[in-house]
């Protein structure tokens, strides 16, 4: 990707962490600048951010996947195009402007040559051009700004065994990534995107971005990640079911896990994955806060004391059981953790939640 020239460093943080910035963070000239700010105060050069596509940048480039089998896509992509080109003439100066404005039209031949040849097998390819173009611009904001920084393509490191599983090649994405980090400069890194271990292009499915975030925590051993993004937390039920909800400051991992098994719309199963990693006795704190309001308190999630147990969550789902037994304690708690998948499950006290459906298969089993 182009290197732009960089100012003397104005970062005031000296901690190596990585922060995630939403599409939503991204949408727009305004957006960026408070995202530019954000990286200001929170970030030094060792950092790594990790950006989604700008807006609803995806959608539009899903909706072209959509046309294509019509055949119908040169105004669309006349009109992506026009996005893109006023996104970066709003907020770059008109040398910085230029050159990525060159990388655009490039892109745009490219992207116009596979919708109208082979958009099946470039569909990841052609998704990927979201994260890419948000990399760069940011990149190029920076790099005029900020501090001296560096774009990175993640396709370039992190590969992955498939796309339904999306199992992370530790030992190699880390090699790879460390080959790409430039001493002195500021990382930005597409998320959502990978490749496969033939080298072809590979998306990290819903959130994809936040789990890529975490991904890149796991591969460089960070010990904190921020998701910035339109909310400031997370809540005990959602605050727009329950108007009470109150927000939770802190969350054990295991908690936070059941509540993305719950349907949260913030946590993900696989974003929380690479927070704890066993076999490198690394474990990594996530934070969830507002680009929009970043003085505002958000959510911890990590490994703490007992205090931070005591919060308490409420999920939309409305036929979950609680049952207790002494056969959920001990040798037999093994067996119906494999056989039932509980939600939560507590085999000390010989608790366990499942759905309501499995109440009479339970019931045999314990019979």
């Amino acid at each position: 990707m182009t290197e732009l020239q960089a100012p003397k460093n104005k970062l005031e943080k000296h901690a190596i962490n990585v922060h995630k910035f939403g599409g939503s963070s991204l949408a727009n000239a305004q957006c960026i600048e408070r995202v530019l700010e954000i990286i200001r105060q929170n970030c030094q050069l060792n950092d790594i951010v990790v950006v989604s596509a700008n807006g609803k940048t995806t959608d539009y480039l899903f909706s072209l996947l959509n046309l294509a089998e019509d055949g119908d896509f040169t105004e669309s992509i006349a009109e992506l195009q026009a996005q893109q080109s006023t996104l970066i003439s709003e907020i770059l100066n008109e040398k910085n402007a230029k050159q990525l404005t060159q990388l655009l039209l490039k892109d745009i031949v490219q992207l116009t040559q596979w919708l109208s040849s082979d958009f099946i097998h470039h569909r990841n390819d052609i998704l990927a051009f979201g994260e890419l173009w948000s990399a760069r611009l940011l990149s190029a904001l920076l790099n005029e700004k900020i501090c001296p920084s560096n774009a990175i393509d993640a396709r370039d490191f992190l590969v992955i065994d498939n796309e339904q599983s999306c199992t992370v090649d530790h030992a190699l994405s880390s090699a790879q990534l460390k080959t790409h980090l430039q001493f002195g400069k500021l990382a930005v890194i597409t998320g959502y995107i990978s490749q496969d271990t033939r080298g072809i292009t590979c998306t990290l499915g819903r959130n994809g971005s936040d789990y890529s975030a975490t991904i890149m925590a796991s591969l460089v051993g960070a010990f904190n990640v921020t998701l910035w993004t339109d909310v400031d937390g997370i809540y005990s039920a959602d605050p727009r079911v329950v108007p009470n909800a109150r927000k939770l400051h802190r969350l054990p991992n295991g908690v936070a896990k059941e509540l993305g098994r719950l349907g949260n719309p913030v946590l993900h199963a696989k974003t929380l994955t690479p927070l704890v990693n066993e076999s490198l006795s690394h474990h990594c704190h996530l934070h969830v806060a507002s680009s929009f309001d970043p003085q505002v308190q958000g959510t911890e999630i990590g490994k703490f004391g007992h205090i931070a147990k005591q919060e308490l969550s409420v999920t939309y789902l409305n036929d979950l059981l609680l049952a207790q037994s002494a056969s959920f304690i001990g040798d037999k708690a093994a067996q119906v953790l494999k056989e039932f998948s509980p939600i939560c499950a507590d085999i000390q006290q010989g608790f366990v939640v499942i759905n309501q459906s499995q109440q009479k298969a339970l019931s045999q089993w314990l019979a």
